[in-house]
């Protein structure tokens, strides 16, 4: 498992040798094959941490609408699932919000 775990993250990380381009998270640029910037490394990751914390959150909404169903009358588990969906849609609209800022923030930097 963390086999798969660690081949999954170098995906994103390490271009293949085979590959003719790099993408970079859909910012419009290219890197040639073999080439990868410190811009390229720091996109990679931000994308490999979004789509994680995106995979927490809806795990977590999906575990508190299971809470909120499940409840049968008692209300601390139905505010416990509430709450909990809540927070995980709270959670995707602050990972959204920072990833638009970080595009923004890019394109300003060093798009030409």
């Amino acid at each position: 498992m963390i086999q798969t775990f660690l081949s999954k993250i170098t995906t994103y990380l390490v271009p293949r040798a085979s590959a003719g381009t790099l993408s970079t998270g859909g910012f419009g640029i290219e890197a040639e094959a073999g080439v990868l910037t410190s811009e390229d490394i720091l996109l990679n990751i931000i994308n490999v941490g979004v789509g994680t914390v995106s995979v927490v959150c809806s795990a977590i909404f999906i575990a508190g609408a299971f809470f909120f169903a499940s409840s049968a009358g008692n209300d601390q588990r139905k505010s416990l699932g509430k709450d909990l969906m809540v927070g995980a849609i709270m959670g995707i609209a602050i990972i959204a919000a920072a990833k638009g800022i970080i595009n923004l923030t890019y394109s300003f930097l060093y798009a030409a």
